[in-house]
Protein backbone atom coordinates (compact mmCIF):
# COMPACT_ATOMS: atom_id res chain seq x y z
CA UNK A 1 0.00 0.00 0.00
CA UNK A 2 2.14 3.22 -1.26
CA UNK A 3 0.21 5.58 1.19
CA UNK A 4 1.00 3.92 4.61
CA UNK A 5 3.25 5.71 7.03
CA UNK A 6 3.95 3.77 9.85
CA UNK A 7 3.62 0.10 10.88
CA UNK A 8 4.37 -2.01 13.51
CA UNK A 9 3.81 -5.73 14.84
CA UNK A 10 1.25 -5.83 17.60
CA UNK A 11 1.40 -8.53 20.54
CA UNK A 12 -1.00 -10.28 18.57
CA UNK A 13 1.54 -10.97 15.78
CA UNK A 14 -1.17 -8.66 13.79
CA UNK A 15 0.10 -5.86 11.57
CA UNK A 16 -1.29 -2.14 13.00
CA UNK A 17 -0.88 0.25 10.39
CA UNK A 18 -1.28 4.04 11.24
CA UNK A 19 -1.95 6.49 9.15
CA UNK A 20 -3.30 10.43 8.34
CA UNK A 21 -7.31 10.28 9.01
CA UNK A 22 -7.62 11.83 5.40
CA UNK A 23 -6.88 7.79 3.86
CA UNK A 24 -9.40 6.04 5.36
CA UNK A 25 -11.64 5.69 2.13
CA UNK A 26 -8.84 4.82 0.14
CA UNK A 27 -7.92 2.57 2.85
CA UNK A 28 -11.43 0.94 2.48
CA UNK A 29 -11.54 0.26 -1.08
CA UNK A 30 -8.22 -0.93 -1.08
CA UNK A 31 -9.82 -3.87 1.54
CA UNK A 32 -13.21 -3.97 -0.73
CA UNK A 33 -10.67 -5.10 -3.12
CA UNK A 34 -9.39 -7.73 -1.28
CA UNK A 35 -12.83 -9.22 -0.38
CA UNK A 36 -14.23 -7.04 2.15
CA UNK A 37 -17.01 -6.28 1.01
CA UNK A 38 -19.45 -6.87 4.25
CA UNK A 39 -20.09 -3.69 6.46
CA UNK A 40 -20.04 -4.68 10.65
CA UNK A 41 -21.48 -3.06 13.11
CA UNK A 42 -20.05 -3.07 16.58
CA UNK A 43 -22.59 -3.67 19.47
CA UNK A 44 -22.70 -4.15 23.05
CA UNK A 45 -21.94 -8.09 22.45
CA UNK A 46 -20.76 -8.85 19.11
CA UNK A 47 -21.17 -7.21 15.65
CA UNK A 48 -24.08 -7.03 13.21
CA UNK A 49 -24.24 -7.17 9.45
CA UNK A 50 -26.94 -5.41 7.62
CA UNK A 51 -26.14 -7.21 4.38
CA UNK A 52 -26.91 -10.63 6.06
CA UNK A 53 -29.20 -9.47 9.01
CA UNK A 54 -26.82 -11.69 11.13
CA UNK A 55 -25.37 -11.20 14.44
CA UNK A 56 -21.87 -12.31 14.86
CA UNK A 57 -20.48 -13.18 18.51
CA UNK A 58 -17.03 -12.57 19.53
CA UNK A 59 -16.04 -16.21 19.02
CA UNK A 60 -17.20 -16.54 15.34
CA UNK A 61 -14.88 -13.96 13.68
CA UNK A 62 -11.66 -12.61 13.89
CA UNK A 63 -9.36 -9.27 13.38
CA UNK A 64 -7.28 -10.13 10.21
CA UNK A 65 -5.72 -6.50 9.84
CA UNK A 66 -6.24 -3.06 12.12
CA UNK A 67 -5.29 0.26 10.52
CA UNK A 68 -5.69 3.11 12.57
CA UNK A 69 -6.11 6.75 11.74
CA UNK A 70 -5.79 9.70 13.20
CA UNK A 71 -5.15 13.62 13.14
CA UNK A 72 -2.36 15.55 14.89
CA UNK A 73 -4.69 18.47 15.29
CA UNK A 74 -8.14 16.25 16.44
CA UNK A 75 -7.75 12.72 18.60
CA UNK A 76 -11.85 13.29 18.44
CA UNK A 77 -11.25 12.04 14.55
CA UNK A 78 -9.40 9.01 15.42
CA UNK A 79 -10.97 5.92 14.10
CA UNK A 80 -9.97 2.33 13.52
CA UNK A 81 -10.57 0.02 10.42
CA UNK A 82 -10.85 -3.45 11.29
CA UNK A 83 -10.77 -5.61 8.41
CA UNK A 84 -12.24 -8.83 10.01
CA UNK A 85 -13.21 -12.62 8.56
CA UNK A 86 -16.50 -14.02 9.91
CA UNK A 87 -17.08 -18.21 10.41
CA UNK A 88 -17.60 -19.20 7.29
CA UNK A 89 -15.18 -17.49 5.34
CA UNK A 90 -17.46 -14.20 4.86
CA UNK A 91 -15.10 -10.73 5.30
CA UNK A 92 -16.15 -7.45 6.02
CA UNK A 93 -14.92 -4.57 7.48
CA UNK A 94 -16.15 -2.61 10.82
CA UNK A 95 -14.93 1.54 11.14
CA UNK A 96 -14.77 2.38 15.02
CA UNK A 97 -14.65 5.25 17.09
CA UNK A 98 -11.35 3.81 19.11
CA UNK A 99 -13.56 1.98 21.72
CA UNK A 100 -14.70 5.68 22.90
CA UNK A 101 -17.63 3.80 24.07
CA UNK A 102 -15.20 0.57 25.48
CA UNK A 103 -17.47 0.98 28.46
CA UNK A 104 -20.71 0.03 26.76
CA UNK A 105 -19.46 -3.56 24.91
CA UNK A 106 -18.97 -6.36 26.51
CA UNK A 107 -15.27 -7.83 28.13
CA UNK A 108 -15.49 -10.49 25.03
CA UNK A 109 -15.78 -7.21 22.31
CA UNK A 110 -13.42 -5.31 24.07
CA UNK A 111 -10.30 -8.08 23.90
CA UNK A 112 -11.39 -9.46 20.42
CA UNK A 113 -11.28 -5.69 18.94
CA UNK A 114 -8.32 -3.88 21.07
CA UNK A 115 -5.15 -3.67 19.15
CA UNK A 116 -2.06 -3.36 21.38
CA UNK A 117 1.48 -2.68 20.43
CA UNK A 118 4.51 -3.23 22.25
CA UNK A 119 6.94 -0.18 22.02
CA UNK A 120 10.42 -0.56 24.37
CA UNK A 121 9.02 -2.98 26.59
CA UNK A 122 5.50 -0.72 27.27
CA UNK A 123 2.49 -2.46 25.73
CA UNK A 124 0.55 0.36 24.55
CA UNK A 125 -3.33 0.50 23.56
Amino acid sequence: MPFQEKQIQSVRDIPIRFFRSHLLAQTLEELKTRGYQLQFRREATCLYCNELEQWINPESFVVDEYYHFEDASSTDEARTLYAITATEGKKGFLVDTCLVYEDNISPEMTQKLRWEYEVSGTIRA
